[in-house]
């Protein structure tokens, strides 16, 4: 589900990262740059994850990871894993020693830095720590983001870059708002694997796998009207017989996207048997009072929104101001774009607002180093990015996705081809993440009669905890599991 747009921060504020003197910037690309300020970058704000004592190479925004300590060893292969075979230049942007992977997240125009690009941080920081160990059967990843400014023209032009300058064999852990460049990755049939589906466009492509998992469509045509998708209401069961909520407020912006993420919502709450009211804002100008005054007239107790961090900040005010409301309301459930780090200063103005504040998903809570995959993403977080503060839950899907990617070509073995990844992909009966997804992520697809019946599915949910000044793991999917029926939804406008 989408964060729909709108203004985070004010321009000035979106000050760019600095280069590190230690990475190196190849030809036809953006600069390498690093969390070390020394001198202005030119172009994106992006680091290059480096360690202690650390060397980049291999294009520009390669990882490379450092040498020496750090975290428990990423899984990885060595060489002795193709059976005794070479490796050889099998595909586009595979070598026998290095494989070119590409990365384009929104970094500008309305969103501010912070909305898109926390996936990248997580995917390079599990490339630097795989290099660090080996890489994927003996091959090392040279790991390239372009991030864009929000807009199609620019998304085109980064998707090309990739393809035509870098010679990228695969994307990985992309984050884009207008994703105008998709249809040109399915011509080349180039993989993506565990983008956010920020809209439907990785519903179309046979080559694009984005990190929920469910059950694409797959058409290679743009998705119309009344166009659905299936999915089950496990988290919606979830908050109905944990929390006890009884009606649902829905609120969301009169943006596609944000219609997107709350039709998602609506649905799964509507199959849950919950009572559901919609409340659409203007996104140049919106009322939030006006949607929280009526909520507290139709006797809302949970308020799901489908907006960004700067609408949340605004509807936590409208919740505050409006007392009697924020006593009846049980929950605050944002999208996962809100699951991050800093929330507890974003929202520090309206703590009664962010001590209700939840957020849901199909992975665990990047923050619960309980789980020892967990702990290992936190540590190589620091270590490679120890200057990025906005740690988030798409952090962790971005290493999730560089996982699914490792796995995917490490079963090629030393003919890494575009079908070997894409076949893979499409056929693995379900993607565990090392222990950090629900067991039953799988782009295999299901005829919609399966959904009629009941299966067992989990949640994963966390709240942000106002003593502990962190997400606390409110339902993780080890423990917290529901029998329930799938659904089909439409795709293209709340239902």
């Amino acid at each position: 589900m989408l964060a729909g747009c709108g203004t985070r921060l004010s321009n000035s504020a979106f000050q760019p990262f600095q280069v590190n003197p230690s990475a190196s910037a190849g030809s036809g690309g953006q600069q390498a740059i690093g969390p070390n300020p020394q001198q202005s970058a030119p172009g994106g704000i992006l680091p290059t994850a480096a360690g202690p004592s650390s060397n980049t190479g291999g294009g520009p925004g390669a990882v490379s990871g450092g040498n020496g300590g750090g975290p428990n060893p990423v899984t990885s292969s060595s060489s002795n894993s193709n059976g005794g075979k070479a490796n050889y230049a099998s595909d586009v942007g595979v070598t026998a020693t290095t494989i070119t992977v590409c990365n384009v997240v929104t970094q500008g125009g309305p969103f501010g830095p912070y909305q898109f690009t926390p996936s990248y941080y997580g995917a390079a920081a599990y490339f630097a720590e795989l290099n660090r160990n080996g890489g994927i059967n003996g091959r090392k990843v040279d790991f390239i983001t372009h991030p864009d400014d929000g807009s199609d023209s620019d998304n085109q032009t980064q998707i090309h870059t990739c393809v035509d300058q870098n010679k990228a064999f695969a994307f990985v852990a992309n984050n884009i708002y207008a994703y105008a460049g998709a249809s040109y990755l399915a011509q080349k049939h180039i993989p993506d694997i565990g983008g956010q589906p920020i809209s439907t466009i990785y519903y179309q492509y046979p080559n694009m796998f984005s990190i929920d998992g469910l059950n694409q469509l797959h058409q290679g045509k743009p998705v119309g009207k009344q166009s659905k998708a299936y999915r089950w209401n496990e988290q919606a069961t979830f908050f109905k017989q944990r929390e006890h909520v009884t009606h649902v407020g829905v609120v969301y912006y009169d943006q596609s996207s944000s219609q997107y993420g709350a039709n998602e919502i609506i649905a799964d709450y509507q199959h849950a048997g919950v009572k559901v009211s919609t409340y659409q804002v203007n996104l140049g100008l919106p009322n939030f009072a006006s949607a929280v005054a009526q909520m507290k007239a139709d006797g809302v107790d949970l308020v799901a929104d489908a907006v960004d961090l700067n609408g949340t900040q605004k509807l936590c005010q409208a919740i505050e101001q409006n007392s009697a409301f924020e006593n009846q309301m049980k929950v605050h459930l944002s999208t996962v774009a809100d699951w991050d780090a800093t929330l507890g200063q974003e929202l520090s103005q309206t703590p009664k607002c962010l001590g209700k504040s939840w957020s849901d998903g199909y992975n665990l809570n990047f923050q619960d180093t309980s789980n020892p995959e967990i702990a290992k993403f936190q540590t190589a977080m620091h270590q490679y990015f120890p200057s990025w503060s906005h740690v988030h839950e798409w952090s962790l899907e971005g290493w999730i996705a560089a996982s699914w990617f490792t796995e995917a070509a490490k079963s090629c073995g030393a003919a890494l081809t575009h079908q070997c990844v894409i076949n893979y992909m499409n056929n693995k009966p379900d993607f565990g993440g090392d222990g950090v997804t629900v067991p039953y992520v799988s782009f295999r697809p299901l005829p919609p009669s399966f959904y009629n019946k009941a299966t067992r599915h989990c949640v994963s949910a966390a709240q942000w905890s106002l003593q502990a000044n962190r997400w606390v793991t409110r339902a993780s999917p080890s423990s917290t599991c529901f029998m329930v029926k799938g659904y089909g939804f439409n795709l293209d406008t709340p239902t």
